[in-house]
């Protein structure tokens, strides 16, 4: 069993091989990672949101994201997609034709790039992996081209914004200790989660605590209360109206539905 797209974040950076898997009723929090990402619509359609851009993807369309672009997606409606997570040290010929230069086409539609990720997401071996990871990726460079790359600058925030949150969100966090952080001030903090991350400070602290309850819960645990106090929630009516915004169930219903994950 797949772990939850939702429970996405920058440990990508670690994998070995190419994680690629079919998700239902997409949807993940902000995040980065050194990993190009592909989402490919099977079904349905995604709101996708990178470095702050909002785009719309609609069946048979992929979409590409270079590394440490910050991006998440929505689901507004049923939607069925392949992702593929594909670190660059596993694709060395990819990873050197990126040196200076990055993909030129976010959206991209293509029978043969639908047909190589479509592949790739049975794929079970190292070798297949690895083969299909180096086609897809050559092809979409191949067949869009690529531009000489460009850090994003005003994406630096977005990613310092999300790395501090993931650091801190157990603690007292309030918008006015992370303005004080960041020498901005709360009004500004508050335009870049809108701008950046597409969230507000509240929903976004409340959904890294709820995704710390959510991953216990997965692994067996069953004091939802102490796990609650634990992720930093200090009201419990304010930690089940959160957790039931995100999971759209209680923490009990969700924990009575969701198979203990085998940690070996």
């Amino acid at each position: 069993m797949h772990k939850e797209y939702a429970l996405l974040r920058q440990d990508n950076d670690n994998l070995e091989a190419t994680w690629c898997f079919e998700q239902e009723y997409n949807r993940c929090m902000p995040h980065f990672h050194l990993c190009v990402e592909l989402l490919y619509v099977e079904a349905g359609s995604i709101v996708s949101f990178v470095n702050g851009e909002q785009q719309i993807l609609s069946q048979g369309q992929m979409i590409v994201i270079p590394s440490y672009a910050v991006h998440h997606f929505e689901s507004p409606t049923y939607s069925k997609v392949i992702v593929a997570v594909i670190p660059m040290p596993f694709v060395p010929s990819i990873r050197q034709r990126l040196s200076q230069h990055t993909f030129a086409a976010r959206i991209v539609e293509h029978p043969e790039l639908a047909s190589l990720i479509i592949l790739l997401s049975h794929a079970r071996s190292r070798e297949m992996l690895q083969g299909l990871s180096e086609a897809l990726l050559a092809d979409i460079l191949d067949i869009y081209g690529s531009v000489p790359a460009d850090d994003y600058p005003s994406s630096h925030i977005g990613r310092e914004l999300i790395q501090y949150m993931q650091q801190h969100y157990e603690e007292d966090l309030t918008l006015s200790r992370l303005a004080s952080h960041f020498n901005y001030s709360e009004s500004r903090i508050s335009h870049l989660f809108r701008t950046q991350l597409n969230t507000t400070f509240p929903d976004y602290l409340n959904r890294l605590r709820c995704r710390q309850v959510a991953e216990q819960l997965s692994q067996g645990a069953d004091n939802v209360l102490e796990l609650a106090t634990k992720a930093g929630f200090n009201s419990v009516s304010t930690f089940y109206r959160a957790f039931k915004k995100n999971y759209g169930v209680s923490p009990l219903s969700y924990a009575a539905r969701t198979p203990h994950q085998d940690n070996h």
